[in-house]
């Protein structure tokens, strides 16, 4: 969950929900990243214990990047973070939500008037977003970046990156974590 605050007032910017599992012996390797709706149920259950949380640690100002296990008993904090995602999340959350982490934090700083206008958490999101990560299995030398031109003719298709690492003629290695994935 990445939130702003400014004099403890805490403003969701966007939820994300992480789809990690096990891959090339470890244990939790990502695939997905997805931007989720701020108005479900267990996202409102998830703010409200972070919110609490950033209170405990008297957090009064600045972005902060919070991660949360959802279990049946309820929200685990398993992470604060005094800073953005490492996601390049600013177009993301402009093109889904309106606005982003990046400004808003400009904002809490320098714009209290601009910061106080912004919902505590976004009204709606006006287009889905998943962030894939593509799991490399193999060793090697890359001889071919295929599918470019079908992936980008997909209709949901918004934009991609391929690392540099993962250019033609490059060394792979098996993805292990979020640095090696392609």
């Amino acid at each position: 969950i990445d939130i702003v605050s400014r004099n403890g007032i805490h403003k969701v910017i966007s939820i994300w929900k992480y789809d990690k599992r096990p891959a090339n012996g470890a244990p939790f390797v990502y695939h997905r990243t997805q931007l989720m709706d701020p108005k479900g149920k267990s996202q409102g259950d998830i703010v409200d214990y972070v919110r609490k949380a950033l209170d405990a640690l008297n957090v009064k100002i600045g972005a902060s990047h919070n991660e949360v296990i959802n279990t049946k008993r309820g929200p685990i904090f398993v992470e604060f973070n005094g800073r953005w995602q490492l996601t390049d999340f600013k177009e993301i959350c402009d093109v889904c939500i309106g606005y982003n982490a990046l400004d808003t934090t400009i904002d809490a700083y320098f714009d209290e008037e601009a910061f106080e206008r912004l919902p505590k958490v976004p009204l709606k999101l006006w287009k889905h977003c998943s962030v894939v990560h593509l799991v490399c299995h193999v060793s090697g030398e890359v001889g071919e970046v295929n599918h470019i031109d079908q992936i980008k003719n997909l209709p949901s298709f918004y934009k991609m990156e391929v690392y540099e690492n993962f250019q033609k003629g490059s060394r792979v290695k098996p993805t292990v974590d979020i640095r090696s994935d392609a």
